[in-house]
């Protein structure tokens, strides 16, 4: 039956109206009755107050049932809030009307005053000090609001709302309106307060006889002399015990290498021990109190990142073959020698630079033999060795060979070891009872631009005296040099000199030191001076170095000039070295001796009578070959080469 009650209770017997009642069917008088009494045996609905005392027939009658349906429609309805903190009053943003004559939800009070539903310290009049018609908060109980609560809740004056000792006026001896601690109950303000609290005068907050800061100050004991001290040995007292410090700050008061702001690189003000004083605190401190820093080795002042284990002392080769020094302590090592040259692995030490000395200058008989040795120093010692030209050679892979020439030969050595170090060198056999040959295919003609700036006929090279000698038979030709390849260091070449006809009077001479075709010295000497279109090209002997970056780019100014150009540098002028001309038909012998850096010429005529000797020191270019030059001066001969060890 659900006559006359709303809400729950119809189940399928009624369908809801859509207006908040039921389509249900009129009961009948008796079932009006079952279901008034059936309520009023539950309270949720009371009689009527309009009975009149009739008797118990009565009251079960239709009059009765029009009484209880009349009562019912005059229930009340009660707003219901959830009280989720369970401190008595509701969350306004959760509440829900509830029928008087039914039971409200679990958890709910007819309350909606909570401003934090979910602290059971925040509520209307939680602080007994404050406003009590506020909704505050006072988590430590102390009867003071926080001062700063959560959003919505009313703020009070409590500075500290974690701690129960800590509100306005705590301490009123210090001052009865300031929020203070006092943990110990004595008047006094806490010294050292938390955040938030304003300090009074006691500077041991948990020592009730300790009431004030002339009474109390704190001395702490400085065994290691550091000026920090142990916070396990302090005593309060107005003046210092001798060895005391006033402050408790040290991690480690048994060793002076230990305090706060030891390892600024760290941290300039944790408290960290750094023995090496190298600024960095020690990585693992024996002491828990310390605070750990950086340092992977705090004995070695050098050593603080990067450390690995390395046998203590001793030298080895690291990870780029240099060699490394391990620290005394095995944690670290210094690399001690960039290697050039490879680092041995045995002894941990650099190789020496690779070097072969086979000499400069060998001297041999026509027919004979001549012995070349390496002498290799230096590198790894596993050295492979390679001599060229191999074919006059009894071999050319082996640190000793037999040479054989038939013609004045320098020699290539290169050597390397297993490090890929490489040291060249070249050594020169001289035939000192034979005249050079000049007709094979080492010796090479080069020109260069003409001396007047024109075109000319290029070399008309020829041989005679079987292969001896050499001449240029073209005239008016364009400055060339004829150039044998044998290296000349520390040794004595001469050579005929000889214009053989009686025309032109223009330029004759040699090279030496030559590197390739665009670096050599020049020996240039004018019959007679004459007319260019860079300037004079004046009589006598010039003396140049010769240097470009190809052979294109030296022009007939830097070959003929008597000052610098941009390819040519003066080392002798004509005024300095010889300023007569050569002779037409005159037989000159040139010896030109080679000594390191300085090289003698000297020059005399057919009869032995001396033309002109001088000396010239440059150390730009070094050894090199040797050869004849003229320049626009037809044939002009060269013969009876030989050379000879100095």
């Amino acid at each position: 039956m659900c006559a006359l009650v709303l809400g729950t209770g119809c189940g399928d017997a009624c369908e809801d109206d859509g207006f908040g009642g039921a389509n249900c069917p009129s009961p009948s008088p008796i079932d009006q009755g079952q279901s008034t009494g059936a309520q009023t045996s539950t309270g949720a609905v009371e009689p009527s107050s309009s009975t009149t005392g009739a008797d118990s027939d009565e009251s079960s009658t239709g009059d009765s049932t029009t009484d209880a349906s009349t009562s019912t429609g005059d229930v009340g309805v009660t707003t219901w809030c959830a009280d989720a903190d369970s401190d008595g009053f509701g969350d306004p943003d959760d509440c829900q009307d509830v029928r008087d004559d039914e039971q409200p939800p679990a958890g709910t009070v007819d309350d909606d005053t909570d401003c934090d539903d979910t602290s059971d310290r925040t509520f209307p009049g939680a602080a007994t000090e404050e406003a009590q018609d506020s909704c505050t908060k006072d988590a430590d109980e102390d009867g003071w609001a926080d001062a700063a609560p959560p959003d919505g809740v009313v703020a009070g004056t409590d500075c500290v709302d974690d701690d129960a000792a800590t509100f306005p006026g705590a301490a009123d001896l210090d001052d009865p309106d300031a929020c203070m601690r006092d943990a110990d109950d004595d008047g006094y303000g806490d010294a050292l307060p938390p955040a938030g609290a304003e300090a009074g005068t006691d500077c041991d907050d948990d020592d009730v006889d300790v009431p004030s800061a002339s009474a109390c100050l704190t001395w702490c004991l400085d065994a290691d002399a550091d000026e920090y001290g142990d916070p396990d040995a302090c005593v309060s007292q107005p003046a210092p015990p001798e060895g005391y410090v006033g402050n408790d700050a040290d991690c480690d008061d048994s060793t002076a290498d230990a305090f706060p702001g030891a390892a600024p690189n760290d941290d300039a003000t944790a408290c960290m021990i750094d023995a090496d004083a190298d600024d960095y605190g020690d990585a693992s401190p024996a002491n828990a109190a310390i605070t750990a820093g950086t340092d992977c080795d705090d004995l070695e002042p050098l050593t603080f990142d990067g450390c690995f284990d390395c046998p203590a002392d001793t030298f080895f080769c690291n990870e780029v073959d240099n060699s490394s020094q391990c620290n005394g302590t095995g944690t670290f090592a210094v690399e001690v020698d960039t290697c050039g040259f490879g680092c041995d692995d045995a002894s941990g030490a650099c190789w020496s630079a690779l070097s072969i000395d086979p000499g400069t200058c060998v001297e041999m008989l026509a027919g004979e033999s001549a012995t070349l040795q390496a002498n290799t120093m230096g590198g790894d010692g596993n050295y492979t060795h390679l001599w060229t030209p191999g074919d006059t050679l009894s071999q050319d892979d082996a640190a000793v060979v037999t040479a054989t020439p038939n013609n004045p030969t320098s020699y290539s050595l290169d050597v390397s070891d297993s490090e890929g170090n490489v040291a060249s060198d070249v050594v020169t056999v001289h035939i000192t009872d034979q005249d050079w040959f000049v007709d094979v295919p080492e010796c090479q003609s080069f020109s260069y631009a003409d001396i007047y700036g024109g075109a000319a006929p290029q070399p008309n090279n020829a041989f005679f005296n079987g292969g001896e000698a050499h001449c240029n038979l073209a005239n008016n030709s364009v400055p060339n040099a004829f150039v044998c390849p044998q290296i000349m260091e520390h040794a004595q070449v001469s050579f005929d000199l000889i214009v053989a006809n009686n025309a032109d009077d223009d330029g004759i001479g040699f090279v030496y030191g030559w590197q390739d075709a665009s670096h050599f010295y020049l020996f240039s000497w004018n019959a007679e001076p004459d007319t260019a279109p860079w300037g004079t090209w004046q009589q006598g002997v010039t003396i140049k170095r010769i240097e470009a970056d190809d052979p294109s780019d030296i022009t007939g100014e830097d070959l003929g000039a008597s000052y610098d150009t941009a390819h040519g540098t003066i080392l002798a002028t004509p005024a300095e070295f010889h300023t007569g001309g050569w002779v037409n038909q005159v037989l000159y012998r040139v010896t030109a001796q080679f000594d390191g850096d300085d090289t003698t010429i000297t020059i005399v005529d057919d009869v032995g009578a001396l033309i002109a000797t001088g000396t010239v020191t440059d150390p730009t270019l070094g050894p090199g070959a040797i050869g004849g030059y003229s320049a626009s001066q037809r044939t002009v001969c060269t013969d009876n080469w030989s050379s000879t060890c100095d």
